[in-house]
């Protein structure tokens, strides 16, 4: 319950919201452009993992779900993890 903690991950949340705002759907996409825009979201994909295990550590699992926000964000984070995982996979053909 920091306030420099809060703080730092609000602004880590409002970056990225401004990067996932940046991206283009045009094709074709400057490659430089591409790559820093997932170097940045891989970054703040760990900042969000870090951030979770934190609380998780510092609540407990039980005092984690007391608070609906926590809910929400862990329920982000384990779906951002998993896409993680299946983006490092090689290409699998079903």
């Amino acid at each position: 319950m920091n306030g420099v903690f809060n703080g730092s991950i609000t602004i880590c949340i409002l970056f990225n919201t401004l990067l996932l705002s940046l991206d283009e759907y045009s094709y074709p996409m400057d490659h430089s452009y591409l790559k820093t825009l997932e170097a940045l979201n891989e970054v703040l994909h760990w900042i969000f993992c870090v951030e979770m295990i934190i609380k998780l550590v510092g609540f407990g699992f039980k005092g984690y779900v007391q608070d609906k926000f926590n809910i929400f964000d862990g329920t982000v984070v384990l779906i951002s993890v998993v896409e993680y995982i299946l983006n490092e996979l090689p290409n699998i053909d079903f």
